[in-house]
């Protein structure tokens, strides 16, 4: 028997002593939210939470300030730095990312938004809200990315969903906190009460939770002063986009690449410095990025370029670059 084996099995006893929730080899169970999901790639919210629900919001994860001492940070408070109006489906760079500088300090201490969990506050508030919508709280499923640790999954069944798979855990609505503790924190990345009443979806790229229900749940969710909530539409987009002005700006600077091989973005949190060998033939080019953010720290990646289409490789270009600017952050 292997270690890792025995390290579950261990890890699978203490959930059921301490909260009544087990491994399930029930992986059927999801099989209707399979059926209701739009294509992985479309880039829609439903491609991460069931399609089919009265309503929807999303749930803003906070910026993780823990290590600091301090409360973490909300969206509302970047916005309200920039000057940026938090509108629905804003992406966090629009906010923390605009064209010029801000006056004041900054709201908070150099974190992003946490990315494919929610805050433990933040699943409490949430888990205290579904129990007044679901007539089975003590019957609920609950999804782990098998890619979480420190747990190690053993070898048993999983849920295998578009571009994800995971392991599959069943209790009471009440063993969400002890599914955390269990590992590392991590909130499960989908989890719904055996009525289907709702449903919540963390994927775990994104810097915020979808929730599908009947539209009192949605009312109650958004008006929950615990929790940063907005209504969210099924054809909403999570897909990563750059601000408008760091859009433009990229054009002209993968142009400059494209002509010149070189090209520098300069923004007020920093600058970045971009270095382009495009392929000849049989022979791969190259790419290669540095960033220096304002404070001095810096960073740099480089990458193999093998694309000779001119379409393709400009959008490979803008991507990139949009991703170093981010990284500013």
């Amino acid at each position: 028997m292997s270690p890792a084996y025995v390290f579950s099995r261990a890890m699978d006893n203490r959930l059921v002593a301490e909260s009544g929730a087990q491994r399930s080899v029930q992986v059927e169970e999801a099989a209707w939210i399979c059926d209701r999901l739009s294509p992985f790639d479309s880039g829609v919210l439903t491609s991460v939470v069931p399609s089919g629900f009265e309503a929807y919001a999303r749930i803003l994860h906070p910026l993780d300030a823990q290590a600091h001492g301090q409360q973490p940070a909300r969206w509302i408070d970047v916005a309200s730095w920039s000057g940026i109006e938090l509108v629905p489906g804003i992406d966090f760079p629009d906010i923390a990312l605009p064209e010029h500088e801000p006056r004041g300090a900054e709201p908070w201490p150099g974190e992003v938004p946490q990315v494919g969990t929610l805050h433990p506050v933040y699943a409490d508030a949430l888990a205290a809200v579904f129990a007044r919508h679901t007539s089975t709280q003590d019957c609920c499923w609950f999804c782990a990315w098998e890619g979480w640790g420190p747990v190690v999954f053993d070898d048993g069944p999983r849920v295998e969903l578009p571009g994800r798979n995971y392991v599959l855990f069943v209790g009471p609505l009440a063993a969400l906190p002890y599914l955390m503790d269990a590992q590392d924190d991590h909130s499960p990345n989908l989890w719904w009460p055996d009525d289907r009443a709702w449903c919540v979806a963390t994927e775990i790229d994104l810097a915020w939770t979808y929730v599908g229900g009947s539209a009192a749940l949605i009312s109650d969710v958004l008006a929950n002063p615990r929790l940063e909530a907005q209504p969210a539409s099924p054809d909403d987009n999570h897909h990563r986009r750059p601000p408008q002005w760091l859009a433009r700006a990229v054009e002209d600077a993968a142009t400059a690449l494209l002509d010149s091989g070189t090209a520098t973005l300069h923004t007020w949190r920093g600058t970045v410095h971009a270095q382009l060998e495009q392929p000849h033939g049989p022979i791969d080019g190259d790419l290669r990025i540095q960033g220096r953010q304002s404070n001095g720290f810096a960073g740099s990646s480089w990458s193999r370029v093998t694309e000779h289409d001119p379409v393709r490789l400009r959008h490979n270009l803008t991507t990139a670059l949009t991703s170093a600017v981010i990284e500013l952050l």
